[in-house]
């Protein structure tokens, strides 16, 4: 597995399988969004279904991770739906901490979502993975 940025102004990074060199997930970073801390970064997520619980995400989120905490980034936010298991899983996997239940408003049909928010400090990454 490895990354690729679309281009230098993105905030996507493809997930491109090494042996086929097909793009099969994708990591969204985003500046935070409830107190625009320019400390604190937001992760989103997506992964083709057929390479679902194979550990390609979780390296991702890995890289990414140690990428922004590289920099001056102090905590990185992790949302999942709450009926997304799997997300959850992963989530609580890499070592994010539960914040609290909240809801996600999906701008493109105005439904709002119950959700969980997620956070892990440098502190925290640097104790789990370093």
């Amino acid at each position: 597995m490895f990354l690729i940025k679309s281009n230098p102004d993105s905030n996507r990074y493809s997930i491109i399988e090494k042996a086929s060199k097909k793009e099969i997930g994708h990591i969204s970073v985003y500046r935070d969004s409830e107190e625009n801390r320019a400390d604190t970064r937001e992760l989103g997520y997506a992964n083709n279904e057929d390479y679902c619980r194979k550990g390609y995400m979780q390296e991702a989120v890995k890289a990414i991770l140690a990428d922004l905490f590289q920099s001056d980034i102090k905590c990185v936010w992790a949302c999942c739906i709450q009926i997304n298991t799997p997300s959850k899983n992963l989530i609580e996997k890499m070592g994010f901490k539960f914040v609290k239940a909240g809801v996600f408003d999906a701008e493109e049909n105005g439904n709002e979502v119950p959700s969980f928010e997620y956070v892990m400090s440098y502190e925290t990454f640097i104790h789990l993975y370093i």
